[in-house]
């Protein structure tokens, strides 16, 4: 899976919005804007997976509690993807993630026993998601951050 890196137009008019606040307050206004933005792409990409299932109804299985999102502490920066934690065989939780194979799919694949897996095809809701949406995210981005700069009490 890789990653989206995005750039933000218009930088310049962030900034000057954000010219009078502490460091501090810079950083959670930023924060809150990237979070509102990875917000939508995951809840996007939930929605695609949930559209491309067999049976969207009954769609209620692990992947889709597996999206996650995560808004780094020390740096400025998000992440959306997949994170799910299980127990292996000695009873410690460990962080796995399949969700790349139903994205991009199989091709056929053979046991030592001589058997089949079969194939996985790709349903690519989170390739989808990625290059429709990060328009939208980065200007919900930008968006966020101006509400937060006006309910923080700026300009």
């Amino acid at each position: 899976m890789d990653k989206v890196q995005a750039t933000i137009t218009g930088v310049e008019g962030i900034d000057n919005m954000l010219l009078g606040f502490a460091e501090i307050d810079r950083n959670r206004i930023i924060k809150s804007g990237l979070r509102a933005g990875v917000n939508l792409l995951k809840n996007a990409g939930r929605q695609r997976l949930r559209e491309r299932m067999h049976n969207p109804a009954g769609v209620t299985g692990n992947l889709l509690k597996s999206f996650s999102v995560r808004v780094k502490k020390s740096k400025l920066g998000a992440l959306a993807g997949f994170s799910m934690v299980t127990e292996d065989d000695k009873g410690n939780q460990v962080k796995v993630g399949h969700a790349y194979i139903v994205d991009s799919g199989t091709g056929e694949r053979e046991r030592k026993s001589g058997g089949s897996t079969g194939v996985m095809p790709a349903l690519r809701y989170w390739t989808d998601t990625k290059n429709q949406d990060t328009g939208r995210a980065l200007e919900l981005v930008e968006a966020a951050i101006a509400k937060a700069v006006v309910k923080m009490g700026g300009q």
